[in-house]
Protein backbone atom coordinates (compact mmCIF):
# COMPACT_ATOMS: atom_id res chain seq x y z
CA UNK A 1 0.00 0.00 0.00
CA UNK A 2 2.93 2.43 1.15
CA UNK A 3 4.72 1.80 -2.38
CA UNK A 4 1.08 2.26 -4.30
CA UNK A 5 0.41 5.69 -2.59
CA UNK A 6 4.06 6.97 -3.68
CA UNK A 7 3.48 5.51 -7.06
CA UNK A 8 -0.10 8.02 -6.96
CA UNK A 9 2.53 10.55 -5.83
CA UNK A 10 4.73 10.82 -8.35
CA UNK A 11 3.33 12.56 -11.30
CA UNK A 12 1.98 15.48 -8.54
CA UNK A 13 5.61 15.48 -7.07
CA UNK A 14 7.12 16.00 -11.27
CA UNK A 15 4.33 18.68 -11.53
CA UNK A 16 5.60 20.85 -8.46
CA UNK A 17 9.14 20.73 -9.48
CA UNK A 18 8.11 21.80 -12.92
CA UNK A 19 6.15 24.81 -11.24
CA UNK A 20 9.12 25.94 -9.03
CA UNK A 21 11.98 25.54 -12.01
CA UNK A 22 9.15 27.68 -14.39
CA UNK A 23 8.96 30.45 -11.76
CA UNK A 24 12.58 30.39 -10.98
CA UNK A 25 12.87 29.09 -7.65
CA UNK A 26 15.82 27.94 -5.98
CA UNK A 27 16.00 24.52 -4.40
CA UNK A 28 15.37 24.15 -0.81
CA UNK A 29 18.29 24.04 1.36
CA UNK A 30 19.22 20.48 2.88
CA UNK A 31 19.28 22.55 6.33
CA UNK A 32 15.78 23.24 5.83
CA UNK A 33 13.42 20.10 6.39
CA UNK A 34 10.19 22.03 6.93
CA UNK A 35 7.78 22.08 3.97
CA UNK A 36 7.14 25.48 4.70
CA UNK A 37 3.06 25.09 4.39
CA UNK A 38 2.60 27.12 7.87
CA UNK A 39 5.84 29.26 8.05
CA UNK A 40 6.16 32.93 7.57
CA UNK A 41 9.58 32.71 6.80
CA UNK A 42 10.25 29.83 4.44
CA UNK A 43 11.03 31.26 0.80
CA UNK A 44 10.01 28.02 -0.83
CA UNK A 45 6.58 28.39 0.95
CA UNK A 46 3.73 28.34 -1.64
CA UNK A 47 0.50 29.51 0.75
CA UNK A 48 -0.16 32.69 2.28
CA UNK A 49 3.54 33.76 2.90
CA UNK A 50 3.06 37.22 3.40
CA UNK A 51 6.72 37.85 2.58
CA UNK A 52 6.35 35.38 -0.45
CA UNK A 53 7.37 36.72 -3.76
CA UNK A 54 5.35 34.77 -5.94
CA UNK A 55 2.09 34.58 -4.22
CA UNK A 56 -0.83 35.62 -6.18
CA UNK A 57 -3.01 37.36 -3.62
CA UNK A 58 0.17 38.99 -1.62
CA UNK A 59 -0.15 42.90 -1.32
CA UNK A 60 3.65 42.80 -1.92
CA UNK A 61 3.83 40.71 -4.93
CA UNK A 62 6.27 42.19 -7.61
CA UNK A 63 4.69 40.40 -10.72
CA UNK A 64 0.68 41.15 -9.60
CA UNK A 65 -0.08 43.45 -12.72
CA UNK A 66 -2.98 44.65 -11.17
CA UNK A 67 -1.38 46.21 -7.59
CA UNK A 68 1.79 47.53 -9.41
CA UNK A 69 3.86 45.78 -7.74
CA UNK A 70 7.66 45.77 -9.41
CA UNK A 71 6.02 48.74 -11.61
CA UNK A 72 4.51 50.76 -8.81
CA UNK A 73 5.08 54.19 -9.27
CA UNK A 74 3.26 57.67 -8.02
CA UNK A 75 0.97 57.60 -10.95
CA UNK A 76 -0.16 54.15 -10.12
CA UNK A 77 -2.95 52.19 -10.06
CA UNK A 78 -3.52 53.39 -13.70
CA UNK A 79 -4.26 50.34 -15.72
CA UNK A 80 -7.26 50.85 -16.76
CA UNK A 81 -9.45 53.24 -18.77
CA UNK A 82 -11.45 53.68 -15.21
CA UNK A 83 -8.55 53.82 -13.45
CA UNK A 84 -6.63 56.26 -15.31
CA UNK A 85 -4.59 58.99 -14.04
CA UNK A 86 -6.31 62.63 -14.39
CA UNK A 87 -3.86 65.19 -15.80
CA UNK A 88 -3.93 69.06 -14.51
CA UNK A 89 -2.93 71.76 -16.91
CA UNK A 90 0.76 70.78 -17.16
CA UNK A 91 2.47 67.99 -15.21
CA UNK A 92 5.52 65.92 -14.83
CA UNK A 93 5.96 62.26 -13.51
CA UNK A 94 9.62 60.73 -12.69
CA UNK A 95 11.06 57.23 -12.31
CA UNK A 96 7.57 55.58 -13.64
CA UNK A 97 7.80 52.61 -14.50
CA UNK A 98 6.26 49.64 -17.12
CA UNK A 99 6.71 46.11 -17.34
CA UNK A 100 5.06 43.19 -18.27
CA UNK A 101 1.22 43.70 -19.89
CA UNK A 102 1.25 46.63 -17.18
CA UNK A 103 0.04 49.75 -19.51
CA UNK A 104 0.02 53.32 -18.08
CA UNK A 105 -3.10 55.81 -18.79
CA UNK A 106 -3.55 59.05 -18.25
CA UNK A 107 -6.52 61.00 -19.01
CA UNK A 108 -6.52 64.46 -20.42
CA UNK A 109 -9.38 66.94 -20.92
CA UNK A 110 -9.01 70.05 -23.08
CA UNK A 111 -10.82 72.76 -23.99
CA UNK A 112 -11.78 74.34 -27.72
CA UNK A 113 -8.81 76.51 -27.96
CA UNK A 114 -6.19 74.09 -26.01
CA UNK A 115 -3.56 72.15 -27.46
CA UNK A 116 -1.32 70.20 -25.86
CA UNK A 117 2.48 67.61 -26.33
CA UNK A 118 3.01 64.37 -24.31
CA UNK A 119 6.31 63.60 -24.16
CA UNK A 120 8.12 60.04 -22.51
CA UNK A 121 11.78 59.89 -22.05
CA UNK A 122 13.88 56.79 -21.25
CA UNK A 123 16.69 54.77 -22.20
CA UNK A 124 16.54 52.58 -25.16
CA UNK A 125 19.10 50.39 -24.87
CA UNK A 126 17.06 49.94 -21.00
CA UNK A 127 13.47 48.53 -23.57
CA UNK A 128 11.38 49.92 -25.79
CA UNK A 129 8.60 51.78 -24.62
CA UNK A 130 5.67 53.60 -26.81
CA UNK A 131 2.69 55.67 -26.88
CA UNK A 132 -0.36 56.24 -28.18
CA UNK A 133 -3.96 57.92 -27.59
CA UNK A 134 -7.14 56.83 -27.72
CA UNK A 135 -10.72 58.88 -27.72
CA UNK A 136 -13.58 57.88 -25.55
CA UNK A 137 -14.83 55.10 -28.12
CA UNK A 138 -11.30 53.59 -28.16
CA UNK A 139 -10.25 54.89 -31.73
CA UNK A 140 -6.39 55.67 -32.23
CA UNK A 141 -6.12 59.21 -32.81
CA UNK A 142 -1.86 59.34 -32.40
CA UNK A 143 0.68 57.22 -31.67
CA UNK A 144 4.34 57.20 -31.42
CA UNK A 145 6.81 54.26 -32.25
CA UNK A 146 10.13 55.22 -32.75
CA UNK A 147 13.64 53.57 -31.77
CA UNK A 148 14.69 56.75 -29.86
CA UNK A 149 15.22 57.53 -26.13
CA UNK A 150 11.86 59.72 -26.64
CA UNK A 151 8.52 58.87 -28.04
CA UNK A 152 5.85 62.01 -28.27
CA UNK A 153 2.55 62.70 -29.04
CA UNK A 154 1.07 66.14 -30.75
CA UNK A 155 -3.07 67.26 -29.38
CA UNK A 156 -3.92 70.36 -31.55
CA UNK A 157 -6.85 72.36 -30.68
CA UNK A 158 -9.87 71.24 -32.28
CA UNK A 159 -12.42 74.03 -31.67
CA UNK A 160 -14.55 71.73 -29.40
CA UNK A 161 -13.93 70.10 -25.93
CA UNK A 162 -12.26 67.01 -26.10
CA UNK A 163 -10.63 63.99 -23.46
CA UNK A 164 -7.92 61.81 -24.58
CA UNK A 165 -5.84 58.87 -23.37
CA UNK A 166 -2.65 58.94 -23.52
CA UNK A 167 -0.95 55.30 -23.06
CA UNK A 168 2.24 54.47 -22.33
CA UNK A 169 3.54 50.95 -22.34
CA UNK A 170 6.50 48.39 -22.72
CA UNK A 171 7.52 46.83 -26.56
CA UNK A 172 6.81 43.34 -26.26
CA UNK A 173 6.14 43.98 -22.46
CA UNK A 174 9.93 44.79 -21.32
CA UNK A 175 10.02 46.19 -17.95
CA UNK A 176 11.83 50.05 -18.15
CA UNK A 177 12.02 53.56 -16.21
CA UNK A 178 10.74 56.84 -17.78
CA UNK A 179 9.76 60.38 -16.69
CA UNK A 180 6.33 61.78 -18.49
CA UNK A 181 5.89 65.32 -19.71
CA UNK A 182 2.49 66.28 -20.58
CA UNK A 183 2.46 70.80 -21.51
CA UNK A 184 -1.19 72.48 -21.89
CA UNK A 185 -0.97 75.32 -24.06
CA UNK A 186 2.61 75.45 -24.44
CA UNK A 187 4.24 79.05 -25.17
CA UNK A 188 3.68 79.24 -29.05
CA UNK A 189 1.91 76.83 -31.30
CA UNK A 190 2.48 73.08 -31.50
CA UNK A 191 4.02 72.03 -34.88
CA UNK A 192 5.31 68.76 -36.48
CA UNK A 193 7.04 70.60 -39.81
CA UNK A 194 8.25 73.63 -40.32
CA UNK A 195 5.10 74.53 -42.77
CA UNK A 196 2.91 74.49 -39.57
CA UNK A 197 4.38 77.35 -38.21
CA UNK A 198 4.06 81.16 -39.46
CA UNK A 199 6.58 82.64 -41.88
CA UNK A 200 9.72 83.23 -39.85
CA UNK A 201 8.87 81.01 -36.72
CA UNK A 202 10.95 77.77 -36.81
CA UNK A 203 9.64 74.13 -35.71
CA UNK A 204 11.93 73.18 -33.17
CA UNK A 205 11.24 70.60 -30.79
CA UNK A 206 7.62 70.71 -31.79
CA UNK A 207 7.04 74.43 -31.02
CA UNK A 208 7.40 77.14 -33.29
CA UNK A 209 9.68 79.29 -31.95
CA UNK A 210 9.90 83.23 -32.66
CA UNK A 211 13.15 84.53 -34.27
CA UNK A 212 15.18 86.34 -31.89
CA UNK A 213 14.37 89.32 -33.53
CA UNK A 214 10.51 88.91 -32.04
CA UNK A 215 12.23 88.84 -28.38
CA UNK A 216 12.43 92.12 -27.68
CA UNK A 217 12.46 94.28 -24.39
CA UNK A 218 8.86 95.30 -24.47
CA UNK A 219 7.51 91.38 -24.57
CA UNK A 220 5.38 90.00 -23.40
CA UNK A 221 2.90 93.21 -23.89
CA UNK A 222 0.20 91.20 -26.33
CA UNK A 223 -2.85 92.81 -24.92
CA UNK A 224 -3.84 95.76 -22.86
CA UNK A 225 -3.41 93.97 -19.52
CA UNK A 226 0.26 93.86 -20.04
CA UNK A 227 0.92 97.07 -22.20
CA UNK A 228 4.13 98.52 -21.86
CA UNK A 229 4.07 101.71 -20.85
CA UNK A 230 5.17 104.85 -22.59
CA UNK A 231 5.19 107.96 -21.64
CA UNK A 232 4.74 111.95 -23.21
CA UNK A 233 7.81 112.67 -25.34
CA UNK A 234 9.41 109.01 -25.25
CA UNK A 235 10.31 107.26 -28.22
CA UNK A 236 10.35 103.21 -27.80
CA UNK A 237 13.27 102.12 -31.01
CA UNK A 238 13.78 98.64 -30.16
CA UNK A 239 10.61 97.31 -31.10
CA UNK A 240 9.24 94.33 -33.32
CA UNK A 241 6.42 92.03 -35.02
CA UNK A 242 6.45 88.98 -35.79
CA UNK A 243 3.12 88.22 -37.54
CA UNK A 244 -0.34 88.90 -37.14
CA UNK A 245 -0.49 87.03 -33.58
CA UNK A 246 2.52 89.44 -32.78
CA UNK A 247 0.26 92.20 -31.57
CA UNK A 248 1.84 94.77 -29.26
CA UNK A 249 0.21 97.25 -26.88
CA UNK A 250 1.49 100.41 -25.46
CA UNK A 251 -0.27 102.57 -22.50
CA UNK A 252 -0.15 105.85 -21.45
CA UNK A 253 -1.81 108.46 -18.86
CA UNK A 254 -3.26 111.44 -19.37
CA UNK A 255 -3.31 113.93 -16.04
CA UNK A 256 -5.27 116.61 -17.50
CA UNK A 257 -7.30 117.26 -20.75
CA UNK A 258 -4.98 117.68 -23.94
CA UNK A 259 -5.63 119.60 -27.25
CA UNK A 260 -3.60 116.72 -28.90
CA UNK A 261 -1.93 113.53 -29.01
CA UNK A 262 0.78 112.61 -31.82
CA UNK A 263 1.65 109.34 -32.18
CA UNK A 264 3.84 108.47 -34.62
CA UNK A 265 4.93 104.30 -35.51
CA UNK A 266 8.25 104.46 -38.20
CA UNK A 267 9.30 101.44 -40.31
CA UNK A 268 9.75 99.98 -43.66
CA UNK A 269 6.54 98.52 -45.83
CA UNK A 270 9.10 96.64 -47.53
CA UNK A 271 10.00 94.71 -44.21
CA UNK A 272 5.94 95.01 -43.34
CA UNK A 273 3.04 96.58 -43.22
CA UNK A 274 2.13 98.08 -39.37
CA UNK A 275 -0.85 99.89 -38.29
CA UNK A 276 -1.64 101.45 -35.31
CA UNK A 277 -4.67 102.57 -33.69
CA UNK A 278 -5.41 104.85 -30.24
CA UNK A 279 -8.15 103.44 -27.61
CA UNK A 280 -9.85 104.86 -24.62
CA UNK A 281 -9.74 103.01 -21.29
CA UNK A 282 -13.25 100.90 -22.26
CA UNK A 283 -11.13 100.31 -25.39
CA UNK A 284 -13.34 101.91 -27.72
CA UNK A 285 -11.18 102.98 -30.77
CA UNK A 286 -10.67 106.71 -31.10
CA UNK A 287 -8.53 106.63 -34.29
CA UNK A 288 -6.60 104.88 -36.25
CA UNK A 289 -4.01 104.64 -39.19
CA UNK A 290 -3.41 102.13 -41.42
CA UNK A 291 -1.82 103.02 -45.15
CA UNK A 292 0.10 101.02 -47.34
CA UNK A 293 3.31 102.63 -47.22
CA UNK A 294 5.78 103.72 -44.62
CA UNK A 295 5.03 104.89 -41.09
CA UNK A 296 1.53 105.52 -39.86
CA UNK A 297 0.23 108.56 -37.99
CA UNK A 298 -2.66 109.55 -35.70
CA UNK A 299 -2.96 112.88 -34.43
CA UNK A 300 -5.79 115.60 -34.04
CA UNK A 301 -7.04 114.41 -31.32
CA UNK A 302 -8.54 116.24 -27.91
CA UNK A 303 -8.29 113.59 -25.06
CA UNK A 304 -9.64 113.82 -21.85
CA UNK A 305 -7.76 113.03 -18.69
CA UNK A 306 -7.74 108.64 -18.18
CA UNK A 307 -6.16 106.10 -19.63
CA UNK A 308 -5.42 105.60 -23.64
CA UNK A 309 -4.03 102.59 -25.47
CA UNK A 310 -2.07 102.10 -28.44
CA UNK A 311 -2.02 99.11 -30.77
CA UNK A 312 0.74 97.93 -33.01
CA UNK A 313 -0.94 96.03 -35.45
CA UNK A 314 0.53 93.87 -38.34
CA UNK A 315 -1.05 93.33 -41.48
CA UNK A 316 0.90 90.69 -42.57
CA UNK A 317 2.84 87.59 -41.39
CA UNK A 318 6.23 89.18 -41.68
CA UNK A 319 8.99 90.34 -39.44
CA UNK A 320 9.91 93.92 -38.77
CA UNK A 321 11.45 96.17 -36.62
CA UNK A 322 9.75 99.45 -35.51
CA UNK A 323 9.75 102.32 -33.57
CA UNK A 324 6.91 104.54 -31.73
CA UNK A 325 6.85 108.09 -30.44
CA UNK A 326 4.34 109.76 -28.62
CA UNK A 327 3.98 113.46 -27.82
CA UNK A 328 0.91 115.37 -26.37
CA UNK A 329 0.41 118.88 -27.26
CA UNK A 330 3.53 119.03 -29.54
CA UNK A 331 4.22 122.25 -31.01
CA UNK A 332 3.33 121.52 -34.35
CA UNK A 333 -0.26 122.66 -36.52
CA UNK A 334 -1.76 118.82 -36.35
CA UNK A 335 -4.63 118.19 -38.49
CA UNK A 336 -6.23 114.67 -38.19
CA UNK A 337 -6.36 113.48 -41.83
CA UNK A 338 -4.06 113.17 -44.81
CA UNK A 339 -5.42 115.12 -47.71
CA UNK A 340 -7.81 117.01 -46.21
CA UNK A 341 -7.82 120.72 -46.46
CA UNK A 342 -6.63 122.56 -43.18
CA UNK A 343 -5.45 126.08 -41.97
CA UNK A 344 -3.42 127.63 -45.11
CA UNK A 345 -2.49 124.44 -46.31
CA UNK A 346 -3.40 120.84 -46.69
CA UNK A 347 -2.92 117.69 -44.24
CA UNK A 348 0.11 115.87 -44.97
CA UNK A 349 0.71 112.22 -44.43
CA UNK A 350 2.19 113.18 -41.29
CA UNK A 351 -0.99 114.36 -40.22
CA UNK A 352 0.73 117.47 -40.13
CA UNK A 353 -1.10 120.92 -41.62
CA UNK A 354 1.61 121.79 -44.58
CA UNK A 355 1.17 125.72 -46.35
CA UNK A 356 0.90 125.29 -50.06
CA UNK A 357 2.77 127.33 -52.02
CA UNK A 358 6.62 126.83 -54.02
CA UNK A 359 8.63 124.07 -54.29
CA UNK A 360 12.23 123.80 -55.13
CA UNK A 361 13.31 120.41 -54.79
CA UNK A 362 10.88 116.78 -54.88
CA UNK A 363 11.86 116.56 -51.02
CA UNK A 364 9.89 120.10 -50.38
CA UNK A 365 6.12 118.50 -51.53
CA UNK A 366 7.01 114.89 -49.28
CA UNK A 367 4.85 115.90 -46.84
CA UNK A 368 1.69 117.51 -48.67
CA UNK A 369 1.62 113.50 -50.16
CA UNK A 370 2.47 114.99 -53.66
CA UNK A 371 5.77 113.97 -54.86
CA UNK A 372 6.59 116.02 -57.97
CA UNK A 373 8.39 119.59 -57.84
CA UNK A 374 7.45 120.82 -60.98
CA UNK A 375 7.84 124.64 -62.26
CA UNK A 376 7.82 125.76 -58.47
CA UNK A 377 4.80 123.56 -57.19
CA UNK A 378 3.97 120.43 -55.69
CA UNK A 379 1.85 118.35 -58.08
CA UNK A 380 0.09 115.06 -58.24
CA UNK A 381 2.23 112.33 -59.93
CA UNK A 382 4.31 109.59 -59.49
CA UNK A 383 6.60 107.62 -61.79
CA UNK A 384 4.40 106.46 -64.02
CA UNK A 385 2.24 109.45 -64.89
CA UNK A 386 0.53 110.56 -67.33
CA UNK A 387 -1.22 107.43 -67.27
CA UNK A 388 -4.87 107.99 -66.95
CA UNK A 389 -5.82 106.67 -69.85
CA UNK A 390 -5.54 103.05 -71.58
CA UNK A 391 -3.51 105.05 -74.88
CA UNK A 392 -1.42 106.56 -72.15
CA UNK A 393 -0.35 103.34 -69.98
CA UNK A 394 2.71 102.59 -68.52
CA UNK A 395 4.02 99.34 -70.18
CA UNK A 396 5.58 97.11 -67.75
CA UNK A 397 6.93 95.18 -69.50
CA UNK A 398 10.33 96.25 -69.08
CA UNK A 399 9.83 96.35 -65.19
CA UNK A 400 7.79 93.82 -62.97
CA UNK A 401 9.07 94.61 -59.74
CA UNK A 402 6.89 95.53 -56.74
CA UNK A 403 6.15 99.49 -57.59
CA UNK A 404 5.73 101.35 -53.48
CA UNK A 405 5.20 104.74 -54.12
CA UNK A 406 2.49 105.32 -56.90
CA UNK A 407 -0.47 107.57 -56.02
CA UNK A 408 -4.15 107.90 -58.60
CA UNK A 409 -3.65 111.28 -58.71
CA UNK A 410 -6.47 112.33 -60.57
CA UNK A 411 -8.53 109.21 -59.75
CA UNK A 412 -7.42 106.54 -62.42
CA UNK A 413 -4.20 104.87 -63.32
CA UNK A 414 -3.59 102.27 -66.20
CA UNK A 415 -0.55 99.32 -66.71
CA UNK A 416 0.04 97.72 -69.94
CA UNK A 417 2.32 94.14 -69.52
CA UNK A 418 2.62 91.22 -71.96
CA UNK A 419 1.90 87.72 -70.98
CA UNK A 420 2.67 84.37 -72.96
CA UNK A 421 0.54 81.88 -73.32
CA UNK A 422 -0.87 79.63 -70.08
CA UNK A 423 0.72 82.03 -67.32
CA UNK A 424 -0.86 82.65 -64.33
CA UNK A 425 -1.57 86.67 -64.00
CA UNK A 426 -1.43 87.76 -60.38
CA UNK A 427 -2.11 91.38 -59.22
CA UNK A 428 -2.40 92.94 -55.95
CA UNK A 429 -3.24 96.48 -54.46
CA UNK A 430 -2.79 97.99 -51.02
CA UNK A 431 -3.71 101.03 -50.43
CA UNK A 432 -5.53 102.57 -46.90
CA UNK A 433 -9.39 102.48 -47.58
CA UNK A 434 -9.82 105.40 -44.70
CA UNK A 435 -8.05 107.46 -47.84
CA UNK A 436 -10.25 106.46 -50.73
CA UNK A 437 -11.74 102.81 -52.02
CA UNK A 438 -8.65 101.84 -54.91
CA UNK A 439 -10.34 99.58 -56.88
CA UNK A 440 -9.31 97.00 -59.59
CA UNK A 441 -10.08 95.64 -62.98
CA UNK A 442 -8.26 93.35 -65.80
CA UNK A 443 -9.17 94.14 -69.25
CA UNK A 444 -7.78 92.37 -72.97
CA UNK A 445 -6.16 94.67 -75.71
CA UNK A 446 -9.58 94.60 -77.27
CA UNK A 447 -10.92 96.81 -73.92
CA UNK A 448 -12.78 93.35 -72.79
CA UNK A 449 -13.14 92.74 -69.08
CA UNK A 450 -10.86 89.75 -67.68
CA UNK A 451 -11.15 90.01 -64.20
CA UNK A 452 -12.45 92.43 -61.44
CA UNK A 453 -11.94 93.04 -57.80
CA UNK A 454 -13.89 95.52 -56.12
CA UNK A 455 -13.69 95.13 -52.10
CA UNK A 456 -14.08 97.10 -49.02
CA UNK A 457 -10.84 96.58 -47.40
CA UNK A 458 -7.42 97.72 -47.30
CA UNK A 459 -6.12 95.67 -50.57
CA UNK A 460 -7.69 94.30 -54.24
CA UNK A 461 -6.35 91.35 -55.84
CA UNK A 462 -7.04 89.13 -58.30
CA UNK A 463 -6.12 85.43 -60.18
CA UNK A 464 -6.39 84.54 -63.74
CA UNK A 465 -4.56 81.40 -63.91
CA UNK A 466 -3.87 79.74 -67.74
CA UNK A 467 -4.40 83.17 -69.60
CA UNK A 468 -4.04 83.37 -73.02
CA UNK A 469 -1.17 85.19 -74.66
CA UNK A 470 -1.67 88.86 -75.57
CA UNK A 471 -1.37 92.45 -74.11
CA UNK A 472 -3.05 93.38 -70.45
CA UNK A 473 -4.18 96.22 -68.66
CA UNK A 474 -4.46 96.97 -64.83
CA UNK A 475 -6.75 99.59 -64.78
CA UNK A 476 -6.51 100.75 -60.61
CA UNK A 477 -8.93 103.99 -60.24
CA UNK A 478 -10.74 105.49 -56.84
CA UNK A 479 -14.52 104.61 -56.67
CA UNK A 480 -15.40 107.75 -55.09
CA UNK A 481 -15.30 111.12 -57.35
CA UNK A 482 -15.01 113.00 -54.19
CA UNK A 483 -11.57 111.54 -53.80
CA UNK A 484 -8.46 112.05 -56.50
CA UNK A 485 -4.93 111.44 -54.64
CA UNK A 486 -4.50 108.40 -52.97
CA UNK A 487 -1.08 106.51 -52.42
CA UNK A 488 -0.81 102.86 -53.17
CA UNK A 489 1.35 99.65 -53.92
CA UNK A 490 1.30 97.92 -56.88
CA UNK A 491 2.69 93.93 -57.71
CA UNK A 492 2.07 92.53 -61.26
CA UNK A 493 3.54 88.41 -60.64
CA UNK A 494 3.37 86.44 -64.15
CA UNK A 495 4.53 82.73 -63.48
Amino acid sequence: MRIRRLVALLPVVVSMVAALVAVGCQPISKGNTNSGTNNGTNNGNNGNNGNNGNNGNNGNNDNNPNNGGGCADEAEPNNTVDAATEVPQTKQWDNLMVCGDDKDIFVIHLGPAQDAIATAMFTHAGGDIDMEVRDPADNIITSSRTSNDMERVLLPATGEDQTYFIIVAGFQGVENQYDLEILVDPEGDICERQADCLFGFTCADNICEPPPLCDDPHEVNNGPRVATPIADGQTISDANVCGTTDVDWYAFEVTRPRTDAYVKLFFSHRDADIDVRILNEDLGELDLSDSATDNEYVAGLNLDAGTYYLEVKPFNEYVAPYSLSLELDPALDLCPKAGEPCTGGICSPRRVCVPTGTCERDEDCTDLGLPICDGGACVCSDLFEPNDTMETAADLNANLAPQVQLSTCDGQDWFEFTVTEGQTIDITVLFSFRLGDVELDLLSADGNTVEVSHGGDNDEHLTVPNAPAGEYFAHVFISNDAVRNVPYYLEISLQ
